[in-house]
């Protein structure tokens, strides 16, 4: 029978972060990833300067870097400017895999991946495989669609659908900053956006 200190269910960049962190702090730790892989993400790759600073992100990761916002309506484009670096455009495969390699040297963390929690008890959850793993503490950093969450009876009140498109640089040289844009007849109360990458843009809603 296993058990450990706190099971996290979920390794993006708050499972992983939670992982570490807890890691540090000497407790046993098991680490559940249902995809084969760590880091890739559909996902715009945009990081604030707060979640920049708090992660201690190196500088090789950072894509590209900006000082301001531009919004886009259907009446008016405006730029917000913070006059210093506000946000950074990453690739999200390249941050988890950075976070993952992290852990390694945390002994008291395991990271099992390609493996998926069915099922949640009081005191433990069972796996894809019917395998039972006892807890003291569980948490769900397993996205919108948390089976955690599922578990506690917490309803996700709204859920929205995001898709985007990977352009190459070449064919997007005048998108040089990052846009938000909002139009009712298009994306109803949500928005589009456009995060410029290195070698390539986001474009995506």
């Amino acid at each position: 029978m296993r058990k450990y200190d706190v099971i996290i269910i979920g390794a993006g960049p708050g499972g992983l972060k939670c992982a570490e962190v807890l890691g540090k702090n000497n407790k046993k730790v098991l680490l559940l990833e249902k995809n084969f892989a760590i880091g890739p993400k559909i996902c715009a790759g945009g990081l604030t300067r707060k979640a920049f600073k708090y992660l201690r992100v190196p500088d090789q990761l950072i894509e590209k870097r900006f000082q301001g916002i531009i919004f886009q309506s259907l009446k008016q484009r405006t730029r917000l400017e913070f006059g210093e670096d506000f946000a950074y455009t990453i690739e999200r495969e390249k941050l988890g895999q950075w976070q993952f390699n992290k852990l390694k040297s945390l002994k008291s963390v395991d990271i099992e991946t390609g493996t998926e929690v069915v099922k949640i008890s009081d005191e433990h959850i069972v796996t894809g495989s019917n395998e039972k793993i006892y807890f003291e503490k569980l948490v769900g950093a397993d996205g919108s669609n948390s089976i955690l969450r599922k578990h506690l009876k917490i309803s996700s009140k709204l859920v929205g659908i995001a898709f985007h498109y990977l352009v190459p640089i070449e064919q997007c040289k005048d998108l040089s900053e990052i846009e938000v844009h909002f139009d009712s007849k298009l994306f109803s109360a949500w928005y589009s956006w456009i995060f410029p990458h290195r070698d390539y843009v986001s474009i995506g809603y």
